[in-house]
């Protein structure tokens, strides 16, 4: 993985942030008050809440798996809202070499950022399985964005959200080694998929991806997972990946 590529697109994300552009009554409430009816960022379709309004506005579409969703550089019209699937966002270098920058997965949003810039999408999407997707226009999210301090609210704290993970990650495929890389990539994609007391379920991603969302190499990835469970880290059975000793592939990034 080419670290200059890396450090590139770690550089134009703050620039996406410092040349955030809000529309005219974008987040014009006080985001430190709390919102007593949305206490995260992943909510339910079926929630009785005004995200719930927005969402009426969507039209349902099927992707199948490895269907492209939009590509960098596109005008973004749209607001996306994963009703089941699994979505990566990555950008790739004139080799077609990925870097996989985030992972969606059911109940969450997408493409919000370059809707409140004007602009176009800086990445690109694709569906890692079947996904179903509720595409909801741009104007609708705007109205309801700049007419309600829950929507309003909501989306400012997604926003801080992905902004500090992104950072954070972007660092890390910069400037940490192999071994930190790989640990934060499976620890990355549990978190994404998974939940704290799933301790016996399998990571089932192809080492092409992986190594994406890892910033290596494939054959460098697969060398650090062979030393991950020789080191009884992790355990591979028919090429999935049981994440056994949590805490100790947290003690290699930190």
């Amino acid at each position: 993985m080419n670290q200059n590529w890396v450090y590139n697109t770690r550089k134009e994300l703050d620039r996406s942030i410092e040349n955030l552009n809000w529309e005219p009554g974008l987040f014009p409430f006080n985001a430190s008050n709390p919102v007593d009816d949305i206490n995260n960022t992943s909510i339910s379709y079926n929630s009785k809440n005004p995200i719930e309004e927005l969402l009426k506005h969507g039209i349902s579409l099927t992707y199948k798996k490895n269907q492209l969703i939009y590509s960098e550089g596109n005008h973004a019209i749209n607001l996306y809202y994963i009703i089941k699937g699994k979505i990566k966002t990555f950008k790739a270098n004139d080799h077609g070499q990925e870097l996989i920058l985030d992972l969606y997965t059911s109940n969450e949003f997408m493409g919000y950022i370059p809707l409140l810039e004007n602009s176009s999408h800086k990445e690109t999407a694709k569906a890692l399985e079947e996904t179903e997707l509720l595409i909801i226009p741009k104007n609708e999210f705007i109205t309801h964005i700049s007419n309600s301090i829950v929507v309003n609210n909501f989306f400012l704290r997604l926003l801080t959200k992905n902004i500090n993970e992104q950072r954070t990650r972007l660092v890390m495929l910069a400037y940490g080694s192999h071994r930190k890389k790989v640990a934060e990539a499976l620890l990355f994609i549990f978190s994404k998929y998974y939940q704290l007391h799933d301790e016996n379920l399998f990571i089932r991603m192809n080492r092409k991806n992986l190594a994406a969302i890892a910033g290596t190499a494939t054959e460098s990835l697969i060398r650090t997972l062979t030393d991950f469970k020789n080191e009884k880290l992790i355990q591979i059975q028919d090429a999935a990946i049981n994440i056994i000793n949590r805490n100790k592939l947290k003690n290699l990034i930190d």
